[in-house]
């Protein structure tokens, strides 16, 4: 058995329930196989790598259909869909039934929440798992809690915060302040930068596991969507600044394994294959038709001229006398090639784009200049000489646009924090309406839980 598979294999042993909602986990099972799991080093670390083989393997990290890439994108003004399954969310008209809200986005998510805090509890109870494995394995997962509760957040707003295995409090729990979810967002990640290793070597020198540095750059992600302009400053300057382990790459080596513009990682855990991205976005040879979804033709044209991301990061495919084009960030498509690219989660560039924001939003003018050129100059662009505040954050905005297009639905979550998405998506969307910027509570979680509420306009 491969490793890869032996880890999914562990992993499955936590998340057992394949078809249940994350209310009806059956204890006595779980407490069976919190014991059996954490009561030696290899396997509570696989435990753990479970949990990484399944993010890409289901939901919001896979990198098909169901993932935030994808999803986000038909959502807001990146990609198009060519399949009617995929329309409601292309069309921003999501029903609380639709299958890939309720069992990709909301019914994965949770089931790894859960996951997670089981490994949690197992971690916490055991006294013969070696200390320094343990608190790296612990970090871990409080990072990945935090993660997965900053897209729930942002997709669907009023969610339950649920931060234990019991069944009996998870089956009627209520849904949470979105303050307090972040709240403990910000206090998972703050314990991930405390006890997580400043280096990779728990991955042999991957970064294919979350570090300290890790957490600093979804803690400054965060502390930009709660608009702690100082703090976003301090985190994301804090990796920025360690320049013997990360530095922006040439624009044709980014998504490579080896990037050392990659902060975390996810690699691929299926034997003959690469990313998932490039499975999904890149059309077969002599293909007649276009693959499930393809980018939105007035994204496609909407590059400043010259720009080297819509050359190396965007290919195109002619069908009959129609062009159509698709993300190539990742370029390895067929089966079997050897092992090149890894799913970047965070990267150096987000983090700079981070700072240049912060830095415009307290008066700094000329440091969110220094960042944004930054990232302007590798993708081919020229430095730009502006004196405006409002000049520069229009210029950021731009480049997060192009530089982090089809990326765990940064562009969505975007609009929606720059309160632009009603005003942008509407001239675009003729179903969009202000409800559309909160995904619905999936119905089938109303009707196990008479606590929960459905957001409004569903």
């Amino acid at each position: 058995m491969s490793r890869a598979n032996k880890y999914a294999l562990l992993g499955s042993s936590i998340i057992f329930c394949a078809s249940c909602s994350f209310l009806e986990i059956d204890v006595p099972r779980t407490e069976i196989v919190s014991e059996a799991v954490f009561n030696d080093d290899a396997t509570a670390e696989s435990a753990l790598m479970g949990i990484y083989a399944s993010m890409v393997q289901n939901g919001i990290a896979d990198g098909r259909v169901n993932s935030l890439g994808v999803i986000n994108g038909l959502y807001a003004d990146e990609l198009q869909s060519h399949l009617v399954y995929l329309d409601d969310f292309f069309n921003n008209s999501l029903s609380p039934d639709n299958t890939y809200l309720t069992s990709g986005l909301w019914g994965q998510s949770y089931k790894m929440i859960y996951s997670i805090n089981l490994a949690l509890e197992g971690l916490e109870s055991s006294s013969s798992i070696a200390e320094p494995l343990k608190r790296q394995l612990m970090g871990e997962a409080r990072f990945l809690r935090a993660f997965f509760y900053f897209n729930m957040l942002n997709l669907f707003e009023n969610i339950p915060l649920v931060l234990d295995s019991d069944y009996r409090v998870n089956q009627s729990i209520e849904q949470t302040n979105p303050e307090k979810v972040y709240a403990q967002i910000i206090e998972d990640l703050t314990f991930a930068e405390s006890w997580l290793e400043p280096n990779y070597n728990w991955s042999t020198n991957e970064r294919v596991r979350p570090n300290q540095w890790a957490a600093k750059a979804l803690m400054a992600r965060v502390r930009l969507y709660t608009e702690n302009w100082t703090e976003a400053i301090k985190e994301a300057s804090a990796v920025i600044g360690n320049v013997e382990m990360f530095g922006l790459e040439d624009i044709s080596n980014v998504f490579q394994k080896e990037s050392k513009e990659a902060i975390w990682q996810l690699k691929p855990t299926e034997p003959g294959r690469n990313t998932w991205e490039a499975t999904f976005f890149i059309p077969a040879g002599n293909t007649t038709t276009p693959t499930t979804v393809s980018i939105l033709p007035s994204f496609a044209t909407a590059f400043e001229q010259g720009d080297m991301r819509k050359v190396m990061w965007m290919e195109s495919v002619e069908i009959g006398d129609q062009l159509f084009f698709y993300p190539f960030k990742y370029k390895v498509k067929d089966y079997g090639e050897p092992l090149a690219e890894y799913q970047i989660v965070l990267r150096l560039a987000e983090l700079i784009l981070i700072r240049a924001e912060a830095n415009i939003r307290i008066g700094n003018i000329g440091d969110a200049l220094t960042d944004v050129n930054a990232i302007r100059l590798r993708a081919g662009l020229p430095a730009l000489e502006l004196t405006s505040g409002d000049e520069v954050l229009k210029v950021i905005r731009e480049e997060r646009r192009f530089e982090l297009f089809a990326e765990w639905g940064h562009r969505f979550f975007d609009l929606k924090r720059w309160v632009l998405s009603n005003e942008v998506l509407a001239k675009i969307k003729p179903n969009w309406k202000v409800a559309s910027n909160l995904f619905p509570i999936p119905y089938n979680e109303l009707q196990r839980n008479r606590k929960l509420f459905q957001n409004p306009g569903y």
